[in-house]
């Protein structure tokens, strides 16, 4: 899932990139009308993906938007670069 605060035009850009077919969701905040960090938005995406908050892993390069993520029960990076975000996730089980 590809959970971004962006503007309308997230969608075309994803499409144009060639990589729309990497995400099975797309929460653009823009569409949605929460922004993150209200918890809201984290909590329509977890509805629009099906899943739980503890089967959740969030990474954001702004640690303002990991700590509701955290506050819900997800588990979460702040990006910081590849090696420390693959070490999180294999920490989480996700890799």
């Amino acid at each position: 899932m590809l959970f971004s605060n962006a503007t309308s035009r997230l969608n075309q850009e994803v499409k144009s990139l060639g990589i729309d077919g990497l995400f099975d969701h797309i929460v653009n905040t823009s569409e949605v009308g929460s922004i993150k960090p209200e918890p809201e938005i984290y909590s329509y995406a977890l509805e629009l993906g099906g899943i739980e908050a503890e089967e959740a892993f969030f990474t954001d390069d702004h640690p303002e938007f990991i700590e509701p993520a955290v506050n819900l029960g997800w588990s979460a990076h702040v990006f910081d670069g590849v090696p420390d975000l693959r070490a999180s996730l294999i920490d989480a089980g996700v890799l």
